[in-house]
């Protein structure tokens, strides 16, 4: 004789970890398909008005920095998840260069493949804790309704 409230409990909580698991493994998997998809790698700068810009253009060298004609630089590119179009610049200079008006006196902050990992890693690793405790206390609230079960059917005189 089975007890069937805690061992359908130990299986509920075995079937929410597999779940947790599957969820973790969607998440990461997410994450890549946002990053190789929709992503891609900019350089911000800080935009300097277009007459300034025209003035930068006309006295540009060869073997001089693309980005300051534009703008202020920062100092290193990073991966931003679907920037908008119209801030974007490939500047006739240096077509292999991609960059991003982003002015932060104004509250821009595009969102960066940085950003996703370091939700999508908080939340993979939060559903992976959640499994590997799920798991062996299902196992264990499962076996623990066995043994009651044995030892009611034992017990019982007949």
């Amino acid at each position: 004789m089975r007890s069937g409230r805690a061992g359908s409990t130990g299986n509920l909580l075995r079937l929410a970890g597999l779940g947790a698991l599957t969820l973790a493994a969607l998440v990461l998997g997410g994450y890549l398909a946002l990053d190789r998809l929709a992503a891609t790698e900019v350089l911000y700068i800080a935009p300097k008005p277009d007459d300034v810009v025209r003035v930068e253009r006309g006295l540009w060298e060869p073997g001089q920095p693309v980005a300051e004609i534009y703008g202020t630089p920062a100092s290193s590119t990073v991966r931003v998840v679907r920037p908008d179009p119209e801030r974007l610049l490939r500047p006739a200079e240096d077509s292999s260069l991609l960059l991003l008006k982003v002015d932060r006196q104004r509250g821009d902050s595009p969102l960066q493949v940085k950003t996703v990992w370091f939700l999508a890693a908080r939340l993979a690793l939060g559903l992976g804790l959640f499994a590997g405790l799920a798991w062996p206390g299902g196992w264990w609230l499962g076996r623990r309704a066995r043994t009651r079960a044995r030892d009611a059917f034992v017990g019982d005189p007949i």
